[in-house]
């Protein structure tokens, strides 16, 4: 835990005046994962005061508690075990252009995860976007010794598997280019990919005469269901 702290002070120290926003670092180290988060204040509801679009010191200081709950409602690292603890290290703003006089729009988070001892697959969550334009993703840099990983997560796609092996790697590869798609574009591409599957199997199935027929047409229904408002939901 010792190093692991360490290279958080030092990383936060490098990083402190040029984390772009919406960017985070997650280092696996251990039993803990050290992350460093920069985060919209727009995401975190009830402690902007004056209603500027931004925080000062003071605002900082008279809802911490709040700022920490909305952060570990936030963020959830989890592995087959269940979620895994949260303990924020520190806060700090990040003034725009290094002027302590301006509200800051963005929040720097250092934090770290405890970890199990015997480490399963693990999956992480964010749901601290913002109400702006540019504030509907996060970048994730991820290392784990010689490893890394870099992943972007949105609205419509707020989690993903860190270090995933096997299948687990190719379902997340697939949802990262997803994701890379134009908004609205990742839902259709995912519409059209069940129709083309639902299509060879339908004919196949339906030229037999099964009830199987029946179910694969309710499941394509039921799949453009769900995807439907969600493409809406995007615009």
């Amino acid at each position: 835990m010792l190093a692991g702290l360490l290279w958080l002070s030092i990383h936060a120290s490098s990083q402190a005046h040029m984390m772009p926003a919406q960017r985070a670092t997650i280092n696996l180290l251990g039993n803990g994962a050290f992350m460093v988060l920069s985060l919209p204040v727009t995401a975190l509801g009830g402690v902007d005061d004056n209603q500027d679009g931004g925080l000062d010191q003071r605002e900082l200081n008279a809802h911490k508690d709040a700022i920490e709950a909305l952060i570990q409602r936030g963020l959830a690292l989890s592995d087959d075990g269940g979620q895994r603890p949260l303990q924020i290290l520190r806060l700090s703003l990040e003034p725009p252009d290094d002027d302590v006089k301006r509200p800051s729009p963005q929040l720097l988070m250092l934090g770290r995860f405890a970890l199990a001892e015997s480490q399963s697959a693990l999956h992480f969550r964010i749901g601290l976007f913002g109400t702006g334009a540019e504030e509907g993703q996060f970048t994730l840099t991820l290392t784990r010794g010689s490893e890394s990983q870099q992943i972007t997560l949105t609205r419509s796609q707020p989690d993903a598997a860190l270090f995933p092996t096997g299948w687990r790697k190719w379902i997340s590869a697939l949802q990262q280019r997803i994701v890379a798609l134009p908004i609205g574009v990742d839902i259709l591409f995912l519409c059209v990919l069940g129709l083309l599957i639902t299509r060879r199997y339908l004919v196949h199935l339906i030229s037999k005469r099964t009830h199987l027929g029946l179910c694969v047409v309710m499941a394509a229904a039921g799949g453009l269901w769900i995807a439907l408002p969600l493409f809406s939901s995007q615009g």
